[in-house]
């Protein structure tokens, strides 16, 4: 299940599956959606994540790892900043 206490499913209406999985740092589901044809320049508006303002347009790429659990390698959030450029 891809939530966060902090952030629950429904802050992420408006994302891209790839942005959700990049910031969760799930390896094999960014490798999955950018096989299948995911953008990873598609931007969108995050409402959750306050970066100077409340609806910051963010790409994938700009949230790798933000809400992975503390358990997450660093070697699988190198992999998704590497899969996620060159896929």
């Amino acid at each position: 299940m891809l939530e966060d206490k902090a952030y629950p499913w429904y802050d992420f209406v408006g994302c891209t599956a790839l942005f959700v999985a990049a910031a969760y740092a799930r390896v094999g589901v960014v490798r999955w959606l950018l096989n299948h044809g995911a953008d990873p320049t598609a931007e969108c508006k995050f409402p959750g994540m306050d970066l100077h303002s409340p609806t910051k347009t963010l790409g994938p790429m700009d949230v790798v790892g933000q809400y992975a659990p503390p358990t997450t390698s660093p070697k699988d959030l190198a992999q998704v900043r590497i899969i996620a450029v060159v896929p």
